[in-house]
């Protein structure tokens, strides 16, 4: 059992255990508030379809309790395993930022030991990134992937300045230009900075 499903010029062929999880959601009934809304956010429409099921329904950014988030991280998840363009990649990067998520960070290789840091770092990421800024310190030398960010709060320079004074090895690649921005405005060295 599989099926297809196609975003931003890419094409990935959703499993039978992707279909399973899925399938498994839906199996007790979906209670939603279908006239939450916010001012900022995203809204969501969703028509779901199997042999024994057919839903139908929006809801807005959902918080991160509620069964419509349960859903946007399970399909979010399911597509961050299947699609593999990178420009895919970047765009489902994005719009996991619409709902409750954790820091935008992700291992993409060991050797060289490189991370990726994308979308924007909010307060509620602190101690997310502290923690991660502490596992890189006794590393030899790491790359850090910023090709998707969007920023981070100013609250955080004093933690990416300690860790730069930690491990002289973190080298910072692929940078927005808002990424570049504020890495300068830390103070990090050109050295560290490596630009195509």
């Amino acid at each position: 059992m599989s099926a297809y499903y196609s975003t931003v010029s890419d094409t990935c062929k959703i499993n039978a255990d992707h279909i399973t999880l899925i399938a498994n959601f839906f199996k007790k009934p979906f209670p939603i508030d279908p006239t939450r809304r916010g001012l900022d956010g995203i809204d969501v429409g969703v028509n779901y379809r199997s042999d024994r099921v057919t839903q139908e329904f929006g809801f807005w950014s959902p918080d991160s309790s509620s069964n419509e988030s349960k859903l946007a991280i399970l399909l979010i998840n399911i597509m961050n395993n299947s699609f593999k363009k990178p420009n895919t990649i970047n765009y489902i990067e994005q719009l996991e930022q619409y709902f409750p998520h954790k820091l935008g960070l992700k291992k993409i290789a060991d050797k060289p030991l490189t991370y990726k840091l994308y979308g924007t770092v909010s307060v509620n990421d602190q101690k997310q990134l502290k923690d991660f800024f502490r596992t890189l310190i006794d590393k030899k030398e790491v790359y850090i992937d910023m090709s998707n960010f969007s920023r981070m709060g100013k609250m955080f320079y004093p933690d990416v300045k300690d860790l730069m004074t930690k491990n002289a090895n973190i080298y910072w690649l692929n940078l927005t230009p808002t990424g570049l921005k504020q890495l300068r405005e830390v103070g990090v060295a050109d050295k560290n900075i490596i630009t195509k």
